[in-house]
């Protein structure tokens, strides 16, 4: 192979990078999208009783590229540092009503912040990405809500009020990838890379994996992000089980372990935090 192919190849491969929680990197074609990116982590005290502050500096070194950002839903672990995000790369961002709402009293210009809709089909070049509608995990207290058209900047979790949660389907890229975030399977359209909450009860992502038809399975939203991202990472909750909620951390190994009893022709890719692999070389491996 000669270095002219190899330039050729390594600009068209699909990068993917896992940034903790729920945020997620895919560089394509010399443009970076994100969705959900959550680098600062503010402690559990913190949490509880300081104004919530994205770290600018680390954003800055970590994410120096963003020429687009999706937001599932408003939550702070999915939202707050996409302001300071925006203004450092001039990325575009495309939420619910309230994502942008909660974005504009930040003081972002207007202009980028895009509010999106079930059943849209997005184009933000290179990407192709439908918009489909599902259902968070209830989480008491955060019951969804709509905000109204002004209001202050948020400054608390309890600020950052859900209304609607999405999920993407990147369909032009090789593989196609399927971001699910919903509780519910209805919706879910055929994609080689599933990307899922390990929230996602096992008996939900059997029927998922029914419909998506994947050949390769990768959980994120399974770490502690009450810690810091310095920190050893560290496995959060375990996946609901029908009848009865069990206490106590993830034990990652037999989690992955079950999951490619779920997906017996596929491959299981259990992301490194931060660490940017070539999607499609994992893909083809799968197959």
């Amino acid at each position: 192979m000669n270095s002219e192919t190899t330039q050729a190849d390594e600009k068209d491969a699909l990068f993917f990078r896992w940034l903790g929680v729920g945020g997620i990197q895919l560089r394509w074609r010399e443009r970076v999208l994100l969705i959900d990116p959550f680098l600062t982590r503010p402690s559990l005290k913190e949490v509880l009783w300081q104004p919530l502050r994205p770290n600018a500096e680390l954003l800055q070194r970590e994410l120096p590229q963003a020429d687009a950002i999706l937001i599932t839903h408003a939550h702070y672990d999915h939202l707050m540092d996409t302001p300071e995000i925006m203004r450092q790369s001039g990325a575009f961002a495309f939420g619910s009503e309230n994502a942008v709402r909660l974005l504009r009293a930040t003081g972002v210009s207007k202009e980028k912040c895009i509010s999106i809709q079930n059943g849209e089909i997005l184009e933000i070049s290179p990407f192709q990405i439908h918009v489909i509608e599902g259902k968070h995990i209830f989480v008491p207290f955060f019951t969804p809500t709509q905000l109204p058209q002004e209001f202050p900047p948020p400054q608390r979790p309890w600020d950052y009020k859900m209304d609607c949660c999405f999920s993407f389907l990147i369909a032009n890229t090789d593989p196609s990838i399927l971001v699910w975030h919903s509780v519910r399977v209805d919706g879910a359209i055929p994609a080689q890379v599933l990307v899922f909450d390990a929230e996602l009860s096992f008996a939900a992502l059997e029927q998922l994996l029914r419909l998506v038809k994947p050949r390769l399975l990768i959980p994120i939203h399974w770490d502690d992000f009450f810690l810091p991202l310095s920190a050893p990472l560290k496995p959060f909750f375990r996946p609901l089980e029908r009848g009865y909620f069990r206490l106590g951390r993830l034990n990652v190994i037999d989690y992955v372990q079950r999951l490619q009893s779920l997906l017996p022709t596929g491959k299981v890719y259990l992301p490194e935090r931060l660490k940017e692999v070539t999607l499609s070389l994992i893909d083809a491996a799968a197959g």
